[in-house]
């Protein structure tokens, strides 16, 4: 059975791949889960990363500051985290990263032994070849691994899937790695981040599929300053259900403490949306039990709402 650095999320010792599209999210979870593990709090309030890990943080594609905006919207203390990142780091040879990848990345690895978790975002700077061939893949994924047993760490590496296509289809979600087969057979666990186009929903769509535990899933949002990821309220589901898109563009705009908004500040927020398709939303809304109105022109979500409530 498999030993867990975060439990029933990320095997110790190994290589675990959390795969995604460009630009959809990855990094903004991975520092919330490091926020989580700097605050005590389970991540997506499931899993616990344990207390006096130490973090480390390969940043491969970005400069520091896109990586620190993102941290800092998440509330980590990147002070703490050991960093190298390849954009802005003068003493990472490029020239050697060109000529002998394999000696570049033993001599970047060899940085972060001492190290618990580290993180590569992404991977494949560190991979080269073609990543489609299963035979060049596999032995690069056997190389993390081993280094892994061999220094006591747990590495997540970040991975492109591949291109949305309306009309492709994949039996299960670790089948959406981009490249050879063998990223998902070579590695302890996958995190698998789906797009609403992807999945023609709503909602975002993340899977943790390990070895040894059956895949669990969680729909999420994305929200706030960099858009953090958050699970939608219950009503959400409904308010999508009953009203479709539009239903739920209106109610995402709610606080979801229970908060007053005003009808104006929603017109304000939504401004593609006419006042009368909104005033008819806002009413069937209330009367599925959805929000109330405390007072003339001021919504908020009924928090005494719950789908064993509905009719």
């Amino acid at each position: 059975m498999s030993s867990y650095l975060v439990p029933g999320l990320l095997p110790h010792e190994q290589l675990n791949l959390f795969v995604g599209p460009p630009q959809g999210g990855k990094t903004t979870l991975l520092m919330q889960l490091i926020a989580c593990q700097q605050t005590g709090s389970a991540w997506l309030d499931t899993y616990y990363p344990p207390p006096n890990l130490k973090i480390g943080y390969i940043a491969c594609d970005r400069t520091w500051d896109d990586y620190r905006e993102i941290a800092d919207a998440c509330g980590v203390d990147a002070s703490s985290i050991k960093l190298r990142t390849l954009v802005d780091d003068p003493m990472i040879s490029l020239k050697q990263w060109e000529h002998d990848t394999e000696a570049f990345r033993d001599a970047l690895l060899s940085t972060f032994k001492d190290v618990d978790l580290l993180i590569i975002d992404p991977i494949g700077p560190l991979m080269r070849g073609d990543l489609n061939s299963y035979n060049i893949v596999a032995p690069l994924l056997i190389s993390f691994n081993r280094w892994a047993k061999a220094h006591g760490v747990c590495i997540v590496g970040t991975h492109h899937t591949n291109k949305v296509r309306v009309d492709a289809k994949y039996s299960r979600p670790q089948d959406r790695a981009s490249g050879s087969v063998a990223f998902t057979g070579y590695v302890g666990s996958q995190i698998i981040l789906q797009v609403p186009e992807e999945i023609n929903g709503p909602f975002h769509l993340l899977t943790i599929a390990t070895r040894s535990e059956e895949a669990k899933s969680f729909h999420l949002v994305r929200s706030g300053q960099r858009g953090q990821f958050l699970e939608p309220p219950e009503s959400w589901y409904e308010a999508y259900d009953k009203h479709g898109n539009k239903g739920l563009h209106v109610i995402r705009q709610f606080p979801i403490d229970g908060s007053l908004i005003s009808r104006e500040k929603l017109l304000e927020k939504i401004r593609d949306m006419s006042s009368r398709t909104l005033d008819r939303l806002l009413k069937g809304l209330q009367k599925d039990g959805l929000i109330a109105v405390p007072s003339y022109g001021s919504y908020c979500l009924d928090l005494t709402w719950s789908p064993a409530d509905d009719d």
